[in-house]
């Protein structure tokens, strides 16, 4: 569809970050996705700065997402963890 077009392949990744974050939140997956292959573009085209920046950002919030899903893990393991105690 855009192979071959990076001004509008940039274009059309750009916007679809933009909405997902919007949309979704920032440390959606989907946005996650979107942030990671706008920085691959740029960094196919050398420009790191912002591909840096972008990629920076993404790690930030993905780590952020797998503290909290540590914890709901964690906060689901704890009844289970003593209702084996109790039988």
């Amino acid at each position: 569809m855009l192979r071959g077009k990076p001004q509008e392949a940039e274009t059309f990744m750009r916007k679809d970050l933009r909405l997902s974050s919007k949309i979704l939140g920032t440390d959606h997956p989907h946005s996650l996705v979107a942030a990671g292959r706008l920085a691959q573009l740029l960094v196919d085209r050398d420009e790191y700065e912002e591909a840096e920046q972008i990629l920076r950002q993404t790690l930030e919030s993905d780590e952020a997402t797998l503290m909290l899903r540590e914890q709901l893990v964690a906060s689901r393991h704890a009844p289970l963890q003593k209702l084996g105690e109790l039988l």
